[in-house]
């Protein structure tokens, strides 16, 4: 790959998200609505979070304040999440990507860029909830600049699997059904882990998204640096290889597959 091709690349990203800004919020009502949205979301959980007497297991993340401990749910959630819906592609989604002249990765990367557009305001705005209920993070830098290309990685290894999956089976978007399940009641994003059944916890402990949810808080909220969190961050490291090169597989796979079928050439 040339410097020549690199510039390319980078401006074909660049369009690519401008296009979509301008795309986005060419309706003022349709941006008006969507950004009370995310402040009202943000609220809601603030509030909740506010009303809870205090819950088993939040100390464990590194807070005794449930707001600070479901409104980073949120935080997290918005950091992490688009990486991985934006490279789950459906069949359809693929189809297209390979017609277009552009490469397949970097179509893929395009709309991981989009995504994260409206993520980063969305951010944002929780953690301006954050402050405005008066919570303030004791983060370990050295910690999260691990933690960020970690679990960036591990969920788009999921992502890209998820994908993979939908040029398979053609309908249904099976792995993001299971892995948006499991993440919404097992991971620890809104309540902690400690709640569930002894049983479930272990179940629980298994997903990445757990650790991934764990991890974060204990960075952002109790200064935690890398040799405490050892553990989980060895973890998802060994997670990423293992998902990675299933990932990978299940894509080629699938790849092939839509090859041989004559969809695409």
């Amino acid at each position: 790959m040339s410097i020549k091709d690199v510039g390319r690349y980078l401006r074909c990203l660049f369009w690519g998200a401008v296009v979509s800004w301008i795309d986005n919020t060419r309706y003022k009502a349709s941006l008006i609505i969507y950004l009370l949205d995310v402040l009202l979301s943000g609220l809601a959980f603030a509030l909740l979070g506010k009303s809870i007497v205090y819950q088993k297991g939040i100390s464990v993340y590194g807070t005794d304040n449930p707001v600070a401990f479901i409104v980073s749910g949120l935080v997290i959630t918005h950091l992490i999440n688009p990486v991985y819906e934006r490279a789950s592609w459906n069949a359809r989604g693929i189809y297209n990507a390979m017609k277009s002249p552009v490469p397949l990765w970097l179509g893929i990367m395009q709309n991981i860029v989009m995504g994260y557009i409206w993520s980063i305001v969305t951010m944002s705005i929780n953690i301006a909830i954050l402050f405005l209920f008066g919570i303030v993070f004791n983060a370990n830098i050295v910690s999260i600049l691990l933690l960020l290309p970690l679990s960036l990685s591990v969920m788009f290894s999921l992502g890209v699997l998820s994908a993979g999956c939908n040029l398979i089976v053609k309908r249904g978007d099976p792995v993001r059904f299971v892995t948006m399940a499991l993440t919404y009641y097992f991971s620890g994003r809104i309540f902690p882990v400690q709640i569930l059944p002894a049983s479930l916890q272990g179940v629980a402990w298994v997903l990445p998204q757990t650790w991934i949810y764990y991890l974060w808080r204990k960075s952002l909220f109790a200064n935690a640096s890398p040799l405490e969190i050892l553990n989980g961050l060895l973890f998802l490291t060994v997670t990423l290889v293992v998902l990675a090169s299933v990932a990978y597989g299940v894509f080629q796979y699938g790849i092939n597959k839509i090859r041989e079928e004559g969809l695409i050439e």
